[in-house]
C-alpha cells in the first residue's frame, strides 16, 4: 500500500531537508514496487499452473507492469478461486 505523498512537503524544512525526504519516499515506493512486482510473478507463475491444469483463462494483468491494488486483489480472487475449484470446493 502507497505510504507516503510526494505532494505533502513541508514549507518550513530547508531545500536539503526536502530533497532527504524525496529521496527516502522514492526509496520506499521503488521497494513496493519491487515487492508487488515479485508478488505478481508467484501470483502469475501459480495462476498459469491452475489454468493448464482447469482449461481456464489467466486473468488479463500484463506482465512487466505493476498491477494497481484493485487489479492485484482480482488477480489474488482469481488465484483463490481457481484453487477452490480444483479441490472441489465452494469459495
Amino acid at each position: 500500500m502507497l505510504v507516503c505523498c510526494v505532494c505533502q512537503m513541508d514549507e518550513k524544512l530547508s531545500l536539503l531537508e526536502q530533497k532527504q525526504k524525496l529521496a527516502e519516499q522514492v526509496e520506499e515506493l521503488t521497494k513496493q514496487r519491487k515487492d508487488r512486482l515479485q508478488k505478481l510473478a508467484e501470483l502469475k507463475c501459480r495462476e498459469k499452473q491452475l489454468c493448464d491444469v482447469l482449461s481456464e483463462r489467466p486473468c488479463a494483468v500484463h506482465d512487466g507492469i505493476v498491477p494497481s491494488l484493485k487489479q492485484f486483489a482480482e488477480l489474488e480472487e482469481h488465484v483463490l478461486r481457481l484453487e477452490c475449484k480444483k479441490v472441489g470446493v465452494q469459495c
